[in-house]
């Protein structure tokens, strides 16, 4: 199964800012079996993805059978789990699917592209989920950790994260890396 294992830290100083080139990210989510909003897996006449009736995007075999055991008897993805949009550099958009954390790790469907049209459609449709920011990618020893500088109504937010190969594996925090905050929830959807 496809985890997402991640842990998420604040800068140790509160002015401190990254150097160099940044990606611009503008995301929503849809809190799926919520508010009506449902995702379901088809694989007839192709594995694909659906929101409340809607075809988004194609599975690959193997994300289809790593979904599959997940899904209840109408094939629809349980609550509580998370749809999101993503565009990056206001042209590319894609969608993935995050199931609940549990401590640093979640279940997370890899992002799929997204038609320009229908990413802009379903961004707007996110309400008060969206979110700007700029993520900057910083290695340190052995380990990229993505920098994100929020905007917006989140402007003044910065979070430091780095993914792992396992939950147990240790990783040396650089020195502008401060409190952990992997288990709090930032805006309530993510």
């Amino acid at each position: 199964m496809p985890l997402e294992i991640e842990r998420r830290f604040l800068p140790k100083e509160k002015n401190w800012r990254p150097e160099g080139d940044a990606e611009p990210i503008t995301q929503g989510y849809f809190k799926l079996g919520e508010g009506g909003t449902k995702a379901s897996v088809q694989k007839w006449p192709w594995p694909s993805f659906w929101l409340n009736g809607e075809r988004l995007t194609y599975l690959g075999l193997a994300d289809y059978k790593h979904l599959l055991p997940l899904l209840n008897a109408e094939g629809e993805v349980p609550a509580g789990w998370k749809a999101r949009i993503r565009c990056y550099f206001g042209v590319r958009y894609v969608l993935d699917l995050k199931g609940p954390r549990t401590g640093t790790t979640r279940f997370e469907l890899a992002e799929k592209p997204l038609s320009e049209a229908t990413g802009k459609r379903l961004l707007a449709l996110c309400g008060d989920t969206i979110l700007q920011k700029k993520r900057y990618t910083l290695p340190y020893r052995g380990h990229a950790w993505q920098v994100d500088v929020y905007e917006g109504q989140h402007a003044g937010l910065i979070t430091c994260e780095v993914e792992l190969p396992s939950p147990t594996s240790i990783v040396q925090l650089p020195p502008w890396v401060g409190e952990e905050i992997t288990d709090r929830k930032l805006f309530g959807n993510t």
